[in-house]
């Protein structure tokens, strides 16, 4: 029904892998520790990842990359980035931290793909 009617399901899972099987955990409980965070390095992390996008796609307007650093309505931490589209400086992608909310904390393609040979 999601795909020929565009009603969403009740419940949404993340899926990982535990004892070479398959497992869900509610999507709301897996992000939970995630929407839990803010701070500073939630924001800089976040605009990090927004700021590599753009840069990956060619976006190289400078004058509006400047306007923007100059704009009251810019928040400073988006400056470190906006100066390394300015110099062409390469931005780091971001990846996803080193433990994930699932039981053990870590899955690697490795574990998927045990699993799915299991079946």
């Amino acid at each position: 029904m999601e795909k020929k009617l565009g009603i969403a399901a009740k419940d949404t899972y993340q899926f990982y892998v535990k004892e070479n099987k398959f497992h869900a955990v509610l999507e709301d409980d897996f992000f939970a520790p995630t929407r839990e965070r803010s701070g500073r390095d939630v924001d800089d992390y976040s605009i990090q990842a927004v700021f590599a996008f753009i840069q990956r796609i060619g976006f190289n307007d400078k004058d509006f990359l400047k306007r923007m650093k100059e704009s009251n309505s810019v928040p400073h931490y988006y400056h470190r980035w906006i100066n390394m589209l300015l110099i062409d400086e390469v931005i780091p992608d971001v990846y996803a931290k080193e433990t994930i909310n699932i039981p053990g904390g870590r899955m690697v393609v490795n574990d998927i793909f045990g699993a799915l040979n299991k079946k």
